[in-house]
This record gives structure tokens, sequence and C-alpha cells, in this order.
């Protein structure tokens, strides 16, 4: 047990409350970060038919089309944590370590922790891999942010102190 101050107040704080975050990022990220892929994916296909076609787009076709997207979401799931699950862990310990030393970790902290993490994989991916270029490092980076906002949304009693 530790105490940390936070708002003026001193509160004990059991390290042990360290690991649901940890578990949380580590498990949950990576399916979240492929929703937010699936999403996205869904979105700009149906605004480029929109683009293309005008308000005509909005038929049943060009919606099915979109939503084809969503018939090999299990496939994205499944491939997830083989992109996101080292991205996803070390989130979440940055997390929780915040946590721990600060009192708490706002939605400032679920950006800034997914920030760092995906800077320091645009740094070890683009001389490892030159064929990736710029884009994936970056789009793992900007999924690891929304998933990392996402999880915090959901799970926002798990970040406070008391």
């Amino acid at each position: 047990m530790s105490n940390v101050t936070h708002k003026g107040e001193t509160v004990t704080y059991a390290p042990r409350r360290r690991l649901p975050i940890v578990l949380i990022y580590a498990f949950l990220g990576p399916p979240v970060g492929a929703i937010v892929l699936l999403l996205s994916m869904f979105i700009t296909s149906f605004a480029e038919a929109i683009s293309r076609e005008g308000l005509g787009a909005l038929s049943i076709e060009n919606l099915s089309s979109s939503a084809s997207y969503f018939s090999i979401a299990h496939i994205f799931i499944a491939f997830s944590y083989l992109f996101g699950f080292v991205q996803a862990l070390l989130t979440g310990v940055i997390l929780a370590e915040w946590r721990a030393r600060f009192g708490g970790a706002g939605y400032l902290a679920a950006f800034i922790a997914p920030l760092c993490v995906g800077l320091a994989a645009y740094a070890v991916l683009l001389p490892a891999a030159p064929g990736f270029g710029h884009g994936v490092p970056l789009l793992l980076g900007a999924i690891g942010i929304a998933a990392s906002l996402i999880l915090r949304f959901f799970f926002r009693s798990i970040f406070s102190v008391n």
C-alpha cells in the first residue's frame, strides 16, 4: 500500500490495482482497435460513394457494399493481436504507472500514453522496415490513441483513485 495525494486528499492506493488496467488494455485494446479500423473503413467507403453519386448513394446496395467490411470482422479481430498486442500492453503499463504515481489517469493520460508508444513504434519500425513507409506506423498509432480513449471511457471507474 502506498499513499497518493489526489485533489488535496491523501488516498491509500493498492499497487495490485495496476493489473486490471494492464489486462484491460492488453486483451481488449487490440479488438477495439480493429473495430475502430473497420468503422473508419465503412465510413470512408460510404462517404466516397456519396461524393461520387450524391444522395443517390443512400441506397441499400451501397450501404450493403460498404457494410461488407463487417463480414470479415472476425479476421480483423484475430489479427489485431498480432499487430496491436505489444502496443496495447505497453500503453496499459504506462497508464497503470501513471495512475499509481499521480492518483488517477484521465483522458489526457489516455491520449499521451498511446501517443508515446506510437512514436516509439514509429521510430523502431521506420528504419527496421522501410517498405512500410510512414503510413503503417502512423495508422497504428492513431488506432492506438482511439482505442485507448474508448477503453478509458468504458472503464473510467478503474482509472480513478477511489
